[in-house]
């Protein structure tokens, strides 16, 4: 961080070393490497993978925003009392600066947000027959995983489906890019929720009735179906067969994919299972 006469100034895009350019502005100061020293800072937390050359461009600031916003929306698992809610704006200012300082010292990198959740853990959310396991080491059986954005969502939807006696069969939460989707009611989104852990695929099982594509395809759903979905979408939940192209019995806590947020987050919750990296447990307080 740079800092000249007792103040902190912001590297932004455009800052340069070797033409002396920080903050936006030319500045006769002594030689030094601060823009440098900002890539090599996050490369250390695997936010940027590209050359430490001094120069503040487009790839530098987009580095910047992935660990700002990472730092913002997932934080550190070590901190009990977490308060970075700056917004990722691409500038390096004090708060950056002492979050990423914070961050290296101890030696975090950035991750995603899954989460695995027992099948236990809910009286009315269970694994379908057609559910598949994620293969890898830290998923265990009777387990799924979501990201931690849609977790609290879980819970009122069992509360809910206990109300109205549904069993919320699961099919499917997170999906792996490149998976083959077998059955499925629509053509899978290149860019859908369930890449990022926001959704889940299932059937609405009311006594004999299983409120399958079929039944809701048909107009049989069940009522007990009806005002369960109803309860679930006043809570911003979007239930798929509200869709253009409908997709039942399907949920989804949206994200929109046009947003870098999206992007950022569909690497990291991505990466988490191609690198097989620790997924915690999530226990909710109310199952």
């Amino acid at each position: 961080m740079l800092i000249l006469d007792g103040n902190y100034i912001a590297l932004r895009q455009g800052d340069s070393d070797s033409r002396k350019i920080w903050g936006g502005e030319a500045r006769n100061t002594e030689d030094a490497d601060y823009v440098k020293q900002l890539q090599e800072r996050l490369a250390e937390v695997e936010a940027y993978s590209g050359e430490s050359d001094g120069e503040f461009g487009p790839n530098t600031a987009k580095a910047l925003r992935f660990f700002q916003w990472t730092a913002k929306e997932v934080g550190l698992e070590s901190c009990s009392v977490y308060s970075f809610n700056m917004s990722p704006t691409g500038i390096y200012d004090i708060n950056s600066y002492k979050e990423l300082d914070k961050w290296i010292s101890q030696k975090a990198v950035v991750g995603g947000d899954l989460v695995r959740i027992k099948e236990s853990s809910f009286s009315n959310i269970e694994l379908g027959p057609y559910f598949k396991k994620i293969e890898h080491p830290n998923i265990n059986d009777n387990e799924f995983v979501v990201s931690l954005a849609l977790a609290p969502y879980l819970v009122y939807m069992n509360k809910e489906a206990k109300k109205y006696g549904i069993i919320i069969k699961l099919n499917q939460t997170l999906r792996l890019v490149n998976t083959v989707v077998s059955g499925s009611v629509v053509t899978p989104a290149k860019k859908s929720q369930h890449f990022i852990g926001h959704a889940i695929d299932c059937n609405l099982m009311d006594g004999d009735n299983w409120n399958s594509s079929t039944t809701f395809s048909q107009g049989k759903e069940s009522e007990n179906a009806k005002k369960f979905i109803a309860s679930v979408k006043s809570q911003l939940i979007r239930w798929g067969g509200d869709f253009q192209e409908r997709d039942t019995p399907h949920f989804d806590y949206k994200l929109d994919s046009s947003t870098e947020a999206y992007t950022f987050k569909h690497y990291l919750n991505q990466k988490m299972i191609s690198n097989k990296e620790l997924i915690s447990i999530w226990e909710p307080l109310h199952g």
